[in-house]
């Protein structure tokens, strides 16, 4: 079920229905975990302590932090952030130890192994390390964890690369494009 919407993207059909039937998983999942969602506490803003000047936490999500070709995409973006004005923490779903892994590590302040956590526990964690962005790099495709970013756990959550459609999530802010992969003409079929 959560790849239905990955797969119908594949068909040349008006983005609006793509659009619509993403809007519909969204709110499945927020539905699921709307039990949990009151249970949790609003995500901290940045600054966590006024008046202090911190670099921004930046979270990535994802499962694969490894030899796939995400993986292959993405492992040396993490050394390329200027950390006096943004820190970067990798949050891995999937259990993994490669090259790519390795190389995500390197560039990232802390790689965590979250395979083993629940949606809430991992939302908590998150929140708890005070993340001021959430990325989200997978979306809708096989083990992502659209249920984390559900629970709200950072001010800000984005969705970048890993699916290139739109989440018609309420809780995905934006979705990091550009003119090429979303021409201006298109930009109808995104919620974000």
């Amino acid at each position: 079920p959560m790849a239905v919407p990955m797969r119908l993207l594949s068909f040349p059909l008006p983005l609006e229905l793509p659009r619509r039937l993403a809007a519909r998983h969204a709110a499945a999942i927020t539905a699921a975990m709307a039990p949990f969602a009151s249970a949790q506490p609003a995500a901290p803003r940045h600054p966590a302590i006024p008046g202090e000047e911190r670099p921004l936490r930046i979270g990535y999500l994802s499962a694969d932090f490894r030899c796939h070709a995400m993986g292959g995409l993405l492992h040396g973006l993490f050394a390329q952030h200027d950390r006096r004005r943004c820190v970067p923490i990798g949050y891995m779903l999937a259990a993994s130890r490669d090259r790519f892994t390795r190389s995500v590590a390197r560039g990232c302040e802390r790689l965590r192994d979250v395979s083993q956590l629940g949606s809430e526990a991992l939302a908590e964690l998150i929140r708890d390390e005070g993340i001021d962005v959430l990325v989200d790099l997978m979306g809708y495709t096989h083990q992502g964890r659209p249920s984390v970013l559900a629970l709200r756990p950072a001010p800000l959550q984005l969705l970048y690369l890993g699916y290139p459609g739109s989440s018609g999530a309420p809780f995905i802010d934006g979705l990091v494009a550009d003119a090429w992969l979303i021409p201006p003409e298109l930009e109808h079929g995104y919620s974000e």
